[in-house]
């Protein structure tokens, strides 16, 4: 009686245990966002693009580093662009979905407008110009039956343009 007690005690340690290690993986992570390019050609000063072009162009990779749970974008991406405490632009990537482990690149076209835009372009006298960028989104998470509750993320960042047009962040 007594061996069979120990067992049944061992075999429920070990299935407690595989559970555990299972929902620990299931888990919910953020998803890494890295910036691939940033480009503003108002401030190229080797293009002949004019300098009244308010474009700028933005590639993001993001990054689902959960193991069993894929992501679901709801709204997508909003992104925020600010140069001081002045809003420069405002875009928006369509909402998506992200299988498990896997790496996407996202692009979205912002239109500079206002007072910040245009203090921006004057700042480019020194040959490097900062800009803060913001990224919001709203994520569920899809476990293996059913998608969990929304989540909220931000990101922010800082993005330095210099002579070329490129951004580096």
């Amino acid at each position: 009686m007594g061996k069979k007690c120990t067992a049944t005690v061992i075999v429920l340690m070990v299935l407690i245990g595989a559970v555990m290690v299972f929902l620990w993986f299931g888990a919910g992570k953020y998803p890494r966002l890295k910036g691939k390019d940033f480009y503003v050609p108002a401030l190229d000063r080797s293009s002949s693009v004019p300098s009244n072009n308010n474009t700028i162009v933005l590639v993001v990779e993001v990054f689902n580093r959960n193991i069993l749970s894929g992501i679901y974008y709801d709204a997508g991406v909003n992104l925020s662009l600010y140069f001081g405490p002045g809003l420069v632009g405002q875009a928006s990537i369509p909402a998506f979905y992200q299988r498990s482990r896997k790496r996407v690149l996202k692009q979205a076209v912002l239109y500079g407008n206002g007072r910040a835009w245009e203090a921006a372009l004057q700042e480019d006298v020194e040959g490097q110009v900062g800009f803060e960028m913001v990224l919001r989104m709203r994520v569920r998470y899809k476990g293996a039956l059913w998608k969990r509750r929304t989540y909220r993320a931000q990101y922010d960042g800082y993005v330095l343009v210099g002579r070329d047009g490129r951004g580096r962040w």
